[in-house]
């Protein structure tokens, strides 16, 4: 919201990021990325706008209820799993350290998080193409935040949940190895995020949600499928029975 407010207000002005939860230390606070979110839609109203300085201290992540840092997790794992096989391995081993705020082990996830989405930006710094990687888990996981207004499942849990249903989808369409889409599930769940969809939501809103999204491109939603741990593809054209298939299951 900052960041949109400098963006707006004399036509542009600096401003700095002090990122203080795990989630925007490595995810909203790199990119450039402002928004608010909207009955309609999750963060349907922004502009791209990078800060001058993004300053990280990882001391802020001790005052963090638990539930903030799990959920910032979610972003920390869709980097290993977009681009990362080695980094993906890494967080499966130091889930206690990591959970238990070790600061060796912190520095490298947040680092090595910046690096993967800096890396991606600087190519595709308005979503023309590349950047639209980094959107693994959002097509459902911003479907269900808006079902839910925002107010059931923090951002990372609704992402966690995304990751879940979009590699089950990947698995469905023969893109990735069953194995490989239950070890996606074991390190999310192992975590403490939500891999499985309440039942109580109903997967026609879902979907109606998703034709909404700003990733829909002429009338297709896009969806970001792992193929293997460390590589994704963009998909669009998906027949609706077969994401009705994953969300009824």
């Amino acid at each position: 919201m900052t960041g949109f407010v400098a963006s707006t207000y004399m036509r542009g002005i600096h401003f700095i990021q002090a990122p203080t939860t795990l989630l925007a230390q490595v995810d909203s606070s790199v990119g450039g990325k402002t928004g608010v979110n909207h009955y309609l839609g999750k963060n349907m109203i922004g502009t791209f706008y990078q800060p001058r300085l993004v300053l990280i201290d990882t001391a802020t992540l001790g005052s963090l209820p638990r539930r903030e840092m799990i959920g910032g997790m979610a972003e920390v794992i869709k980097y290993g799993v977009i681009s990362d096989e080695g980094f993906f391995d890494y967080l499966g081993k130091k889930t206690d350290e990591i959970m238990g705020l070790d600061p060796d082990a912190l520095a490298l996830i947040i680092r090595r998080s910046c690096e993967i989405k800096s890396a991606i930006v600087s190519k595709d710094e308005r979503e023309s193409g590349l950047r639209a990687v980094l959107n693994f888990g959002h097509t459902i996981g911003h479907a269900v935040e808006t079902e839910t207004r925002y107010a059931r499942f923090i951002h990372g849990e609704a992402v966690g949940l995304g990751m879940c249903l979009e590699s089950r989808l990947s698995e469905a369409l023969g893109l990735l190895a069953p194995e490989m889409a239950a070890a996606i599930e074991k390190l999310i769940a192992g975590y403490g995020l939500p891999c499985s969809l309440p039942k109580e939501l109903d997967a026609g809103n879902l979907l109606a949600h998703m034709k909404r999204d700003k990733k829909v491109i002429a009338g297709e939603m896009t969806f970001i499928l792992p193929v293997r741990i460390g590589d994704v593809t963009i998909r669009k054209g998906i027949r609706v029975a077969d994401i009705e298939g994953v969300l009824l299951k």
